[in-house]
């Protein structure tokens, strides 16, 4: 058998994998915010180099559509008690998603989360702060055998219908 990534190397594959990653990353939006679209234009990208056990933090930011922005601008009443829900981390707790103002109490998981952000005009605070946002995030603490917890593994995600932006964290220990 023939591993996948070997495929996408060769000439003209785009033409058979993109609309694969196209309807992917429909379900994954729908999954996490029960809406579907698709991510726009990637307008920031930060990734370390992950270890073998897929340790590392990546932040992507991606514009989204007028359609998307202005459902996000009044969300169903499902996005605020049954989203984010992702196959994905169905073993991780799920936060969410709430409005902005930022909850002081839920620190602790947005500094595991947290990010400087070089070369845009804002910073993540920003985000949280700003009214008319929604942020959520999906976790797994780690359970060490001195009987204490950390937060190991977090999603966090933040989607902004007036900037039309959503953010989407992974940070894994």
């Amino acid at each position: 058998m023939i591993p996948g990534f070997f495929w996408r190397i060769l000439p003209g594959s785009d033409f058979f994998w993109k609309p694969i990653e196209k309807i992917q990353e429909k379900n994954y939006n729908l999954e996490l915010t029960g809406f579907e679209f698709n991510d726009g234009k990637l307008v920031y990208i930060d990734e370390s180099e992950r270890s073998f056990n897929g340790d590392g933090y990546s932040i992507w930011i991606y514009e989204i559509d007028e359609k998307t922005a202005k459902y996000f601008k009044n969300p169903n009443d499902e996005f605020f008690s049954k989203y984010p829900n992702t196959e994905l981390r169905s073993n991780w707790k799920s936060e969410f998603w709430k409005k902005t103002p930022f909850d002081q109490k839920e620190q602790q998981f947005f500094n595991f989360a947290h990010s400087s952000l070089d070369k845009l005009k804002f910073e993540l605070e920003d985000l949280l702060i700003e009214k008319g946002n929604y942020y959520a995030y999906e976790y797994y603490m780690h359970n060490f055998s001195d009987e204490n917890i950390f937060i190991g593994n977090i999603d966090f995600y933040i989607i902004c219908p007036n900037r039309k932006i959503i953010v989407k964290i992974n940070h894994n220990t």
